[in-house]
Parts: C-alpha cells; structure tokens; sequence
C-alpha cells in the first residue's frame, strides 16, 4: 500500500551521537547494607527497610512485609526483600529521592531477583504534580540475579524519586541500584516527509459522539439496593433507580432477551405500590432551548403502562416531553418522544411506572430535533484524516461475540461503511468477552473480564481470523491491545501478551498479507522495553505507544525517551496512536494551539504518525473538536487541525530547532519549491528576527488568515504560525 511505504520512509533515525563521560550519582546505600528500620507494627505494611529507602504505603492498600536479606546477596552482605500478599488498590512503592540535573541522559540499573512470575517495576519520577516517568523499565524476575536498566532525559532540575514497585503478590530481592547521567537533550529527527495524508490520524469514539453514557445497558452492573429489600437487584452502570421517595417495590436485572443490533437491555420489576411509582433516569447536560429526541426500545407485561420523559435534573422536576406507552409485549418496540427544553443545562432521561408489572429497555439514543443533526452512535469521521483508530468506538471482541459463536458484526460494519473515502482504518484487538476472560471478576467499562487475556489462546486465535477473514482489504492496520501498561485495559502479564501478539500476527499474515501490525501501544517506556524484549518488535511492523501532554511540548521528552528504548530494541518506525492534551477543560483558545502543537511537535521528534483523541465533544480525556450539541459545528481546534494540514500534506521537514527563547522553528520544503518555516512560542509572546530569505515573504495563522510579512521581525506567540518564503 503506497501510503504505507511512505510513512515508513519518512522515519530518519539518526546516527548515535558520540556519548560523553557518565557522572555517577551519589545515592544513599545503593547496596541495602548496614542497619535497617523496622515499620510501626499493627499496619498491613510491615518488616524492615534499610537505611536511605522510604516505603510509600500510604499511596495503595497492600499487604506487604519488608526484611533484610543475608541469603546470596548480588553483593555485599545484604539485599532488600519485598513480599507482598495481597494488593487490593494502587501498588506496593519503595523509594529514594535524587537530584537530577537538567540537560542529562540519565541511566537507571539494579539487580532483582525473586519468586518466578512476580512483575517488578523500576523506575525514575518527577517531582508534584505529575510525577512524571523520567526512565523506567519492568522485567519478570526468576530465583538468578538480571539487571535492568532505562533510561530517559532530564529535562529540567528536579527532585526526582527511584521507586521499586510491585503491582500484584510476589516476592523480589533488590540489589545494587546505580544512576549515571551524561550530558544530553532530546534531538529532533533530521528531516522527514513528504508528510502523507496517513501521518494524521483521528480517533472516533461512540461515547464521545452519544450525549447519553452506556446506552447499550452494558455490563458491568451495580446494586441498585437504596431502601433495603425494596429497591434491590443489579441495575446497569451509568443508569440510577430514583424510587427511593415512593413507596415501592422493585428489582433490576439484565434481560438476556436479544436486541435488535445487539447490546444488553435493563429488566425492571415492579412487585408493589403503594404510593408514587418507580424511576429509572440518566443526567444529561444539553443546550437551553434547544429541542431534543430521546427513544429506546421496550417490551414488557401487557397492559403495563410506562412513562417516557424528558424532564428538569433539578427542582422544579418540570416535564418537557412525555409519552404513555400502552401497548407493552414480548417483541422489542421502538418508542420516541421529543420537545423542546427550558432554561435548565441539565434534563433527566426518565422510564417510570406506577404499577406491577415487569418491562425492559435497550438501545436508548438521545439526539437533537432538527432532523439533521446526526443521531447517535456511529459518525461519519471527518475528511482529511488518513487514519481511522477504532476503540471506544463498540468494536471490541466483548461486543463482537458476547456468546461462543455468536457474532454481531453490525457497529464494525457501519463503522467502515461511515469512514471518509480513502481513509484507511486501524482496529485494536481485544478486550475479552467473559466467557472467554481469564478472570471474568476483573471488571472495567467494557465489560466483566475484559482487561482479563483469554484463558485459552484458541478462543484468541478464532477472534483474529474470523475479524482478519471477514474484513480482509478493509481493515488496513491491526493494533493488538489498548494501553497494556494500565490495568484498566489490561491485566495479564508481559509474557501473554507476547503470545497473543504472536498469535495475531501469525493469523493475520496468512490471511490478509497486505495488513499491518501494530504492537500494543503503552504510555511507559519501561513497559514498551519489556515487551518489546519479548521479541514483539519483530512481529510488527509499526511500534505503537501514547502520548497526552499538556502543554504539547512535554511530548518531546516522552517521546525522545521512547526512542532510547527503540535504539537498544528495534529499527520499526514508531506511531503515536492515541493522545492529546489529556484535558478536557482545556480552554478554546488552549485548545486550538494545542491540537496544532501536538502534531507538529510529534513529527518534529520522529513519530511518523499521530491520532488525536478524539473527533467529538469535550471529554475528561479529550479537547473538543466540535459543538457540545452539534456535531457539524466544529471547534477552532478542529479548524486549526485542518490549517495545519493544509500546511504540511506534501511538504518535506528540514530540520528543527528550539533557540535560547524557547520559540520553535520547523522548516520546511514545500510542494512546488518554496521553502517555509512553522514557528510558536510556547511561553507566549516572543520577538523572531527573520531568516534573510524569508523577508518579503507571508505570514499564515491557524485561521488560515495569509498577509504580507511586516518587516524583517514578526511577534510569535503559542499559536504556529506558517512564514512563507517570497
């Protein structure tokens, strides 16, 4: 595929530097030898920890015993030993401060050992508010002495922390812990491009698009119990009972019924009323005076009546729209209401009844009322993206076969058919249903089970080749898993994550050789070295990893620390497949530098392909690129992405530089000749003295606004700016 051949040939990996002399960093006993302190007794974290080391129990809830360590030591007389029991939140920390020195390469090493399958991590981090990962790795320890090492830039002048930790039962021996640093900063990658349209990538997700969460009464549930035996049951999350005023008796349950399109549905049991009714509702924030459609399908007892409203969140409880539904069966039955709200930016969704009976509901939808504004669940993704990311997007293997065998291809096919023409697609694997979890308790918001991997690598190995099989030629670009580094999307080990890597790429290639691998994406260095270690890198063709930073430029240096994992793993190009600010309070005038900033800043340090998160409305992840309530609205952080593009599709980067004021200076050869230069200021307001072959030139904002250049200076400030040569 053309595109692809090119984006990999606008990576440059530049030539190591010649390294200077390492300064060793004075710790206090590196080697865990003479007198150790005993922990307070009576807690869940107790033993002895030597001198210079403090334990962070405060930050999780583990039961932990610290000792000193005699037997085979790496050197010396003594090791630290850590066993933890039980990790019920956070992880088991054990740390010591140290000073870094801006403008450093810094080289963390220790020695472990310990129980085999325990997972330790070792790392370097920044000080408040972030604690940001400076270098870091993580390594599977056995009954032998390994050493481990990361590394990472140092940036500015810190108090920076080493912590050992361990996010689950097991036992380690740590020895030995050493840091070097050498002078050195984060280097832009020589030159790259032409850029392609698949340099741009965009993320399109259900939930950011649909006004109402879990529309679909997804698992996981919750007690829906309120008033003791009264209110009891397992109600869907993201939905709350309301009958707690009336005196009532109901249940919740999931209705196993199937749905039209698939999705779970809520059953709801009325058993007694005495006085009021039963109410189940959802909080939606929306545009005062607009008006709206809410519907859902519903079936239920014959002859129970059930309200459909949309009223005020707040007092007075005032109804803007309601329906009676009469006419209740065994068949699901589409139901609508519409109307017009007042003053209130909070409405309730609400299904009510007041009498015995039993009904359910599945597949609400919540949209505007003009009959153009697009419904909910699956959007068309804007053009101009070269790639589309599938996730969040209703597209995971938990939603594709929720039983054995039985397939629901309906959202990943509208999801292909809605793409814009010529945008190429990149799905992310997993996400296991919890027949096939190996730990259907583990529970996240796609589902019980699903950060789980699968208990047999067969279920895995049917996934991928039906997916592969049925989408061959349509799905250009496979990335394994979602962020694997957090427990949220992932909770296996290093080790089964090689394996499915190998299982689905093996698949994948002698079904559809065209398709690409992407290597499941982390947003920790040390994690990518471990996996990558695995001999993953050789499996893929593209690394994938994240990166959300606030401000854009913080990318730089995480980015940069990705590379010094690559240069000691692989030559594979390196994607940013998911990121943004990571903020999705980022006021509009922030957010439309930053949208800009990130791709920029992204191509400047050798990622050969970005995807903001994402194309929708503000999320608490996410900066808005359109209208909270219109989708055809766009942000002027959506309209800054499309400038930028229009700057750089086509152009080849020179080079980059980032002088003594901190203003960034990309240049660029342009289609047809003509050079030009992108230039911002972080900081703000900075005076730039124009290169001699730009003055005369013009001057272009993220407006997309062009005028003559004023002189032989221009202002810049944290907006890129496109200065074009005469």
């Amino acid at each position: 595929m053309a595109m692809f051949r090119c984006l990999f040939a606008a990576v440059l990996l530049l030539p190591a530097p010649a390294l200077a002399a390492e300064t060793l960093v004075p710790l206090a006993n590196p080697g865990f030898e003479g007198a150790y302190t005993a922990l307070p007794a009576g807690g869940t974290v107790s033993g002895e920890t030597a001198e210079g080391w403090d334990h962070n129990s405060g930050y999780g809830d583990t039961t932990t015993v610290y000792s000193r360590e005699t037997s085979n030591p790496h050197s010396g007389s003594a090791c630290q030993a850590i066993a933890v029991g039980a990790v019920r939140d956070g992880n088991l920390q054990l740390l010591q401060g140290v000073a870094l020195k801006a403008g450093t390469v810094v080289t963390l090493t220790a020695w472990l050992r310990g129980a085999p399958g325990t997972f330790a991590n070792v790392s370097l981090q920044g000080g408040p508010p972030g604690y940001a990962e400076i270098a870091g790795t993580a390594a599977a320890v056995g009954p032998g002495w390994q050493r481990v090492l990361a590394q990472g830039y140092a940036t500015a002048d810190e108090n920076a922390s080493i912590v050992i930790s361990l996010n689950a039962p097991g036992r380690i021996c740590i020895d030995d812990v050493r840091i070097t640093t050498r002078p050195g900063k984060p280097a832009p990658v020589a030159g790259f491009g032409p850029v392609q349209p698949g340099f741009f990538g965009i993320h399109v997700s259900n939930f950011q698009f649909n006004r109402l969460r879990n529309p679909g009464f997804a698992a996981p549930t919750r007690s829906a119990g309120a008033e003791g035996a009264a209110i009891s049951g397992e109600i869907a999350h993201d939905w709350d009972d309301n009958s707690e005023w009336a005196d009532v008796a109901v249940r919740y349950a999931p209705d196993s019924t199937p749905v039209p399109g698939g999705g779970g549905a809520q059953a709801v049991t009325i058993s007694r009323v005495t006085a009021g009714r039963q109410q189940m509702l959802q909080s939606v924030r929306v545009v005062p005076g607009r008006s709206y459609t809410f519907t859902a399908l519903l079936r239920g007892t014959p002859g129970l009546a059930v309200d459909m409203l949309i009223r005020n969140a707040d007092d007075p409880y005032n109804a803007h729209a309601l329906a009676t539904i009469n006419d209740l069966g065994s068949t699901w039955k589409r139901y609508t209401v519409s109307g017009k709200v007042g003053p209130s930016g909070r409405i309730d969704l609400m299904f009510a009844a007041d009498r015995p009976g039993t009904y359910s509901v599945a597949d609400v939808t919540f949209t505007t009322a003009d009959g153009k504004a697009v419904p909910a669940g699956v959007r068309v993704s804007p053009p101009g993206f070269g790639l589309l990311r599938l996730w969040d997007s209703g597209t995971t293997w938990a939603v594709l076969e929720p039983k054995p065998g039985a397939w629901q291809w309906d959202q990943l096919d509208r999801w292909l058919a809605a793409r814009a023409p010529g945008q190429a697609v990149m799905l992310t694997l997993g996400q296991s249903p919890t027949w096939a979890s190996s730990d259907p308790g583990w529970v996240n918001y796609n589902g019980a089970g699903a950060a789980a991997p699968p208990r047999n690598i067969a279920d895995w190995t049917n996934y991928v080749t039906k997916v592969a099989t049925r989408y061959k030629g349509r799905i250009q670009y496979y990335e394994i898993w979602n962020e694997p580094n957090d427990k949220t999307f992932y909770a296996g080990n290093v080790a089964q994550l090689a394996e499915l890597t190998r299982t689905a790429s093996a698949v994948i290639r002698r079904i559809d050789p065209a398709a690409k691998i992407v290597t499941a994406p982390p947003y920790s260095p040390g994690y990518l070295d471990q996996y990558l270690a695995t001999g993953a890198a050789e499996l893929a063709d593209v690394i994938g990893y994240h990166v959300y930073a606030t401000p854009p430029e913080e990318a730089a240096r995480q980015l940069a620390n990705v590379r010094l994992v690559l240069a000691r793993r692989t030559t594979k190009p390196l994607w940013d497949t998911e990121g943004g600010s990571g903020d999705g309070t980022t006021p509009p005038d922030k957010a439309r530098t930053y949208m800009a900033r990130k791709y920029l800043v992204d191509m400047a340090v050798g990622a050969s392909h970005f995807g903001w998160y994402g194309w929708g409305p503000d999320t608490p992840y996410a900066v808005g690129t359109v209208a909270p309530d219109d989708p055809r609205v766009e942000t002027p952080a959506a309209k800054a992405f499309f400038t930028v593009r229009g700057w750089l599709v086509g152009a080849a980067l020179v080079g980059t530089r980032i002088d003594a004021a901190g203003t960034w200076r990309m240049a660029f050869d342009l289609p047809g000749g003509k050079r030009a230069l992108v230039l911002w200021n972080p900081g703000g307001a900075a005076r730039f003295a124009l290169p001699q072959p730009y003055r005369g030139g013009t001057v272009t904002d993220l407006d997309g606004a062009t005028s003559p250049l004023p002189g032989a200076a221009l202002d810049l400030t944290e907006a890129p700016v496109l200065v074009t040569a005469p």
